[in-house]
Formats: C-alpha cells, sequence, structure tokens
C-alpha cells in the first residue's frame, strides 16, 4: 500500500501532462480569408495556393504566417498574421493550479510545458482580409450553401419540408448557388447539440464551430429554416447567413411556405410532447470517487450515530461500476461566452462502500451498493473557464446491502439528489468534469437492528465524452 501512495504524485503527474487544456484540446483553428470585392486568389509564404476568397482554412498556431493575395497572377498585396495567447482557455487554468504548493506548481509547470510543445497556448480567431480599397474590378465565388436542421421534431417532416422548398423555390430561383443537406451535414450539426429539436440561427452559435462545417464542406452559406406555426400549418421562412460574417443575406428562394400539419390525434398529441422533453443523456463520463461520507444510526450504540467517513467496497465488480456514469450536458457553442440557462435533464450513476465500526467489541462491516437513474432540474452558468451547474433530482435505485453476521438484501427506492457540478471541454468531444453530490433516501435504509442509514455524500473527478447522437437516434428508434 505504501508502495502505491509513493507512486501515485507521479502517476498522476504524468497522466496530468497527457491531458492536460494542450494536449486533449488540440482544437482546429479554422479561419477565413476574405476581400471585398471577392474572388480573389491566397497563396502561402511558400507560394502554395490556398484558395479564391472567401474560404475557409486551418492553421498551425504559434508560427508566423504570410498570406498574399493576387489577381490574374498578379500580387496585389501581402499579409502577415499570427495567432493570439489563449488566455481563457490556456493560460490562466493553468496558472490556477500553481498556488497548490507543491503539487500544483508541478502540474502548472507540466501543463504550460505540454501547451507549449501542441501549441495549444494559442488560439487563432482573425480572418485575412484584404479591403477594396486595394483591388480594383469585382469577382464572386460560386455560392455553396449548407442547409441546417429544422427544428420540426421529426426527421420525415423535415425531410418533406426541405423537399418542398428545394423543388418548388429554390430550383426555381437560384441562380449558380449549390445547395449541400445529407446525413453527413445533419450529423456535424448534431453532435454539435443543433438538431431537428432546437430552432437555431447560425449567428446564435458559436462561430469557431460553424467555421468548422464550413471549412469540412467548402460552404459559402448558411441557410436557417425559421418555425413558426398555427393551428393547421407549420409556417417555414429561409434565412440566408453568409458564412464568414454570419451575417443575413438576401436572395430570390428565400419565400415563406406552408406545410399542413397531420391531423391531431391522441397519439402524435403525446408524440409532441415527449419529443421537448430530455429523456437521453448525451455524456458517458469516467470519474474517480472519494470515499463517502454516510450518516447513519447504529441503535445499538448511540456513540456510533452521525457522520462517519467509510471504506471502499471490498469486491471489485461494485468499485469497478462506480467509476462510471451517464449524464447531460450542455455542450458551450449554443451559449453566449458568459450565460445562464435552467435545464431538466436524466442521469445515471452508482456507489459502493463499506461502513466498519467495533459493534459490542467485534468490528462489524456492512457493504452498500447503490444504482441509480434520476431526473435532474438544474440552474447552469457558463464562463470562459468552464460551466457551474447546481441542482436536485428524484432518483429511482437498486440498494444491494450485506453485513460481516451474514445479512444480505435488495430493495427498490426513492432518493432525492442535491448536487454541484463544474465541467470544461477541452475539445469537441472531451470535457473535465468534477463536482459534490449528497443522496437523501425517502426512507432510511435499515439493514439489521445494527445499522440504517439516512444518507451520504461524496466527491468525484474525472473525464467526460460527449455523443449528442444517441439523442436522435434514439429517437428514430422508438418514433419519435
Amino acid at each position: 500500500m505504501k508502495k502505491f501512495k509513493g507512486a501515485f504524485w507521479p502517476l498522476f503527474l504524468v497522466l496530468s501532462t497527457l491531458v492536460s487544456c494542450g494536449t486533449i484540446k488540440s482544437k482546429k483553428n479554422i479561419i477565413f480569408a476574405d476581400s471585398s470585392p471577392r474572388g480573389l486568389e491566397v497563396e502561402n509564404e511558400k507560394g502554395e495556393k490556398l484558395g479564391v476568397t472567401p474560404f475557409f482554412f486551418q492553421v498551425r498556431p504559434g508560427d508566423k504566417r504570410q498570406f498574399k493575395f493576387l489577381k490574374d497572377g498578379k500580387e496585389l498585396s501581402n499579409q502577415d498574421y499570427r495567432c493570439r495567447w489563449d488566455w481563457g482557455g490556456s493560460i490562466v487554468p493553468n496558472i490556477l493550479w500553481s498556488p497548490f504548493f507543491p503539487i500544483g506548481t508541478a502540474l502548472t509547470t507540466a501543463f504550460l510545458f505540454a501547451d507549449s510543445t501542441t501549441k495549444g497556448l494559442y488560439v487563432c480567431k482573425g480572418s485575412v482580409f484584404l479591403s477594396s480599397k486595394v483591388v480594383e474590378g469585382r469577382g464572386e465565388r460560386k455560392k455553396v450553401i449548407i442547409g441546417m436542421p429544422i427544428a420540426i421534431g421529426r426527421s420525415d417532416l423535415a425531410e418533406k419540408a426541405i423537399d418542398f422548398w428545394r423543388k418548388n423555390i429554390f430550383e426555381k430561383n437560384r441562380s449558380a448557388e449549390v445547395f449541400l443537406w445529407d446525413e453527413a451535414v445533419e450529423n456535424e450539426f448534431i453532435y454539435r447539440g443543433v438538431d431537428l429539436y432546437a430552432n437555431t440561427k447560425p449567428d446564435k452559435i458559436k462561430k469557431r464551430f460553424m467555421n468548422q462545417i464550413a471549412h469540412k464542406f467548402r460552404g459559402t452559406h448558411f441557410i436557417h429554416f425559421d418555425l413558426k406555426e398555427d393551428k393547421e400549418h407549420f409556417i417555414i421562412t429561409p434565412m440566408l447567413y453568409d458564412a464568414f460574417t454570419l451575417r443575413g443575406v438576401k436572395a430570390d428562394f428565400l419565400k415563406t411556405f406552408r406545410m399542413k400539419k397531420e391531423k391531431v390525434t391522441a397519439k402524435n398529441y403525446w408524440k409532441r410532447i415527449l419529443r421537448n422533453i430530455d429523456f437521453f443523456p448525451n455524456a458517458l463520463t469516467l470519474s474517480y470517487h472519494g470515499k463517502p461520507k454516510e450518516s447513519r444510526l447504529v441503535p445499538l450504540d448511540a456513540t456510533r450515530n452521525g457522520e462517519f467517513p467509510t471504506d471502499t467496497h471490498p469486491d471489485a465488480f461494485p468499485k469497478f461500476l462506480t467509476l462510471f456514469g451517464v449524464e447531460t450536458v450542455r455542450h458551450p457553442q449554443l451559449f453566449s461566452t458568459w450565460d445562464w440557462g435552467g435545464f431538466l435533464s436524466p442521469s445515471f450513476g452508482a456507489s459502493s462502500w463499506r461502513s466498519s465500526y467495533l459493534l459490542s467489541g467485534r468490528q462489524y462491516n456492512f457493504d452498500f451498493e447503490s444504482y441509480n437513474f434520476g431526473y435532474n432540474a438544474s440552474l447552469t452558468g457558463f464562463s470562459p473557464l468552464g460551466q457551474l451547474s447546481a441542482g436536485i433530482g428524484f432518483v429511482g435505485s437498486l440498494f444491494q446491502m450485506s453485513d460481516s453476521q451474514g445479512f444480505k438484501t435488495s430493495k427498490l427506492g426513492i432518493m432525492t439528489r442535491i448536487f454541484v457540478s463544474y465541467s470544461k471541454f477541452f475539445n469537441d468531444r472531451i470535457y473535465f468534469t468534477g463536482g459534490f453530490k449528497t443522496y437523501k433516501p425517502s426512507k432510511s435504509i435499515t439493514g439489521q437492528a445494527q445499522y440504517t442509514l439516512d444518507s451520504w455524500s461524496e466527491t468525484y473527478v474525472g473525464l467526460g465524452y460527449y455523443f449528442p447522437e444517441v439523442k436522435s437516434l434514439a429517437r428514430k428508434l422508438i418514433g419519435l
């Protein structure tokens, strides 16, 4: 045991370095080149052609770059470009460890070194732009329009609406524009939290995420279908946005159209209600849980009453299950840098421990396991340093109990869960999570006359993996 304790901090330091902000983050730095007028060629300092304005491209942070604007092969101008220090995403969060000397200071040094090596110390947000004062004449790239999901709640209705607009409005009024909408495009939006249930305009989503989508599909514009409805119809208004500025653009094919609703029956009425409830978690967590503190009652020995620390459960399987959980997180791209919101969402988790004490001069052990699924109401605040949530949930749980006197039983019960949690996304998928939670069964859990559990609390820290695709997939499978 002493050997393990001696190796813990070096091992933790190595693992922390591997998962430091820069190493995991390694975010794609997508910027764009534009000009007024558009249609100019852009080359890098090596003379390699990057594209014709406007277009998105990826840059490596930390290096000074030079971009040349050309027209008909003749250089018009050049610009130097360098990414900026990432204070909010790397430098400040890493320095926050330093006051916890000596481990925190070592972590800060390791994290900053890792970020420096992987270029995680930098973030690229600016664009490369040439103004009309330098250029004469006018050119324009062919518009490549990326469709966004319609917040209509059902994939078949969304496809019907988009097909109607494409055939009856877009094809008849377009000039040289290309419209992109397929499963690949839809999935890119879904895993960023924008699906058939979120009526989200492009200018409300963080620009970095929209840049990534436009870069992947070489798009120049986004089209958002704004949805309203009356008693009999869906009223859909296409809205075109420039992918580079996210400002509205006029076009002949932006005509409002109506689509008749299905006749309301009891079945589809309840389906519409169920679609708006968050039934499915969207993240998997792998966390280390501290030893819970329990509040217990020992009728045969009043000195054992109150709140006490516990030991780890002796069986490997309950300890293994405690590492895993599923929860619902809010991806920060749908919120402003400083923002807040209230949410209802599900979660699943497990707890296990051993409670030991002397009873009538003998060692008494009580082993406890809880596997719970709950629905939570929470208030979440968003900031550049991450998101902080506090809330309360109602939890259904399976309790499994045994003791050193041969007692063994399983019970179902209801609990109240109070929690505070913090999370910080390193990239589009992976995030850090940690927090504190307290469980209070609706009825005290009695094992035998020797032991009654009133409540328990525990802390945790770990990593989460965000996979919002499961939400849309599950809804399709059950027909919502």
